[in-house]
């Protein structure tokens, strides 16, 4: 008799081993079907004890071990899958049951047939290394590297934050080879299980083009994995705040394989690695980004006043630039009507959905709040079931929506004026051209099903009629190239207070050069020589060595970690639950934050906790820390950032 410990393959389990009884010995790895609570699930055996070594134990606990349902034929996950979720469980404080599940297809646990026994991977000495060039170039890189793998007989993964992006790597790498192969979630049930056979049977070299989710798909020799779009964002699962680029290079390490960093431009915390040869460099490296220089222009609308004036025309002014307001400026309306003329497709981006990200009022300066939540609502269009649309005011948060109205809830003034750059908005303001163009929004409220895509692809290659595409990031996945594009805002962006701003719009900038064909013009009040001065000089290394030498003066990462914990709380626990954190750790330097909550009576708390880099990070956790957060883990929402 032996007892099991396992770990479920389950997003909703928050157990982090259970136990169970089995006549027969599981070796770590193997897959059982085990109870838990009314269903049957798949579990992970993590470890294997004989009854008569844990005795004592069995019998001080306070619950009945049950018996696991049957043992599954063949392997799920490698050895080294289960060695990189139980390494970084507790630097996420996410079970590892959670993360497992993260990184296993649900199709491959629905069909047993593909489960095989798997090899181990040979130990051998490997290398990081850092590939810093534009999209056009690194497709010319992949594809000698890859013909320089193949001579070889080594496989190699190529993993994208999204499919869209798999699709895009995938369409460049396997003309005229038969080696190369793309599974992510997009692709059809039949099409992932045939592929995934043909890529398992294989007995020599294969290049895999996947997302994070197939990582541990076994391949004839992997000697490298390959991480595109590095400094994409999309990396992030949000729901667990899980680092999914943390995940794979801890998985490269497990797998003996190199590892390689790619993107246009590479986030600061890799050229803090590099800077302590952690990473070597790809030569040539691209210290000046030509594509950025030659291909961004920045119109600033802020006008400096030259010549004093009094109180009363200073008013004036204003009350005139308020009647006028436009989300474009006169030059991006005069390009649009350009492109238009000469049959040229449009990208116009924007980081807000909505018609007004705020509504303030005029006479008194309160923000438009809801009486429920006491949260500001945002300003939408909502079509109507009788067609047309009505006005409606939202929080984008607890999602409630009540009908706009004129008048001020605090002074009875009619002078609620709209502030911000909303996707709907920009919509509005280019109606006139609707007679010459197709005018289409593109956001979290107005998605494109695959059908409605295909037809908005088939609008943008008639070139007789232009399409207007008004959209947020959710617009980077489209197949098609623009002409143009115009950056109707990045200030929203630029004005949140985190470390992690600056490169977001970097991103944000090079995801849009990559889609477009020609230009692309921002405009902007706040995006100066002083704050982006790369989008200006394109000098990579000056600006990435003053973005560090900022992070290093104020405590932020990658010099030490910063691990978020929060909680949304009734208001009435607040002093209490404030002396909790606090007293909790006293040994720890923690920064405690009051933001408002879901309903009226609810607040949330988020404390932050700057710890040391050797203190905390996926190789090591200090151990009381370690137990304070994982006593909180349960009910709060843990974030690491390092």
């Amino acid at each position: 008799m032996f007892i099991l410990e396992v770990t479920p393959i389950a997003k909703s389990s928050h157990a982090d081993t259970l136990s169970y009884f089995s006549v027969k010995k599981v070796d770590p790895g193997g897959i059982v079907e085990v109870p838990l609570r009314k269903q049957n699930v798949l579990a992970v055996v993590m470890s294997v004890n004989p009854v008569t070594n844990i005795k004592s134990q069995i019998k001080s606990a306070g619950y009945s071990l049950r018996n696991i349902h049957k043992i599954i034929e063949g392997q799920l996950y490698s050895k080294a899958l289960l060695a990189t979720t139980y390494t970084l469980k507790d630097y996420f404080c996410i079970p590892q049951g959670k993360i497992t599940s993260l990184l296993s297809p649900k199709f491959l646990q629905e069909n047993q047939s593909l489960w095989k026994k798997r090899s181990s991977h040979k130990k051998r000495a490997i290398k990081k290394q850092i590939l810093m060039r534009p999209f056009p170039e690194r497709i010319d890189y992949y594809k000698s590297f890859i013909r320089e793998k193949r001579s070889d007989n080594e496989s190699l993964i190529i993993v994208c934050p999204t499919t869209h992006e798999c699709e895009e790597l995938f369409y460049q790498l396997n003309k005229n080879t038969t080696h190369v192969f793309c599974l992510h979630s997009a692709i059809s049930k039949k099409k992932r299980v045939a592929g995934y056979a043909e890529i398992t049977e294989r007995e020599s070299s294969s290049v895999l083009i996947t997302t994070p989710s197939f990582i541990d798909t076994p391949l004839f020799n992997l000697t490298t994995l390959i991480l595109e779009h590095e400094s994409s964002p999309r990396y992030i699962a949000a729901a667990q705040h899980l680092d999914l680029r943390v995940v794979i290079d801890t998985f490269a390490r497990y797998v003996h394989a190199d590892i390689m960093y790619a993107d246009s431009i590479i986030r600061p915390e890799r050229w803090y690695e590099i800077e302590r040869k952690y990473i070597e460099r790809i030569e040539p490296f691209q210290n000046v980004l030509r594509d950025v220089t030659n291909r961004i222009e920045v119109e600033q609308l802020n006008v400096p006043i030259t010549k004093k004036i009094t109180d009363t025309e200073r008013i004036a002014q204003l009350n005139k630039q308020v009647a006028e307001f436009s989300t474009l400026s006169k030059k991006s309306h005069s390009r649009i009507k350009k492109s238009i003329k000469d049959k040229e497709n449009i990208f116009i981006f924007s980081s807000r959905k909505s018609l007004a990200p705020s509504i303030i009022c005029n006479d008194c300066g309160n923000i438009v709040v809801s009486q429920k939540t006491g949260r500001p609502y945002s300003l939408f269009n909502k079509k109507s079931k009788h067609g047309g649309t009505t006005r409606v005011f939202r929080d984008p948060l607890t999602k409630e929506v009540i009908p706009a109205y004129d008048n001020c809830m605090y002074c009875k003034g009619n002078r609620l004026v709209q502030l911000g750059v909303g996707t709907e908005r920009i919509y509005d303001d280019l109606k006139q051209y609707q007679k010459n163009a197709t005018i289409i929004i593109l956001d979290d409220n107005h998605k494109l099903l695959k059908k409605e895509r295909a037809e908005l692809s088939s609008l943008m290659k008639d070139t007789k009629h232009p399409v207007i595409v008004i959209s947020t990031s959710k617009g980077f996945s489209l197949e098609e190239k623009f002409d143009n594009a115009i950056v109707a805002s990045l200030d929203s962006m630029l004005g949140r207070p985190h470390q992690n701003v600056v490169t977001e719009c970097l991103w944000v900038l090079s995801s849009i050069l990559r889609m477009t064909k020609g230009s692309v013009y921002i405009q902007s009040r706040n995006i100066t020589e002083n704050q982006l001065a790369i989008i200006y000089t394109g000098r990579y290394q000056e600006f990435i060595q003053r973005e560090l030498q900022l992070r290093k003066e104020l405590d932020l990462p990658p010099y030490l970690t910063k691990i978020y914990i929060s909680k949304e709380i009734q208001k009435i626990q607040l002093k209490k639950v404030h002396v909790f954190i606090q007293e909790l750790f006293q040994k720890e330097m923690v920064h405690i934050d009051i933001m408002s909550g879901r309903k009226k009576s609810t607040i949330t708390l988020r404390a932050e906790l700057t710890i040391p880099k050797g203190t905390w990070n996926p190789s090591y956790q200090e151990p009381e820390l370690l137990l304070k957060i994982k006593e909180l883990a349960r009910t709060w929402n843990i974030e690491i950032e390092a």
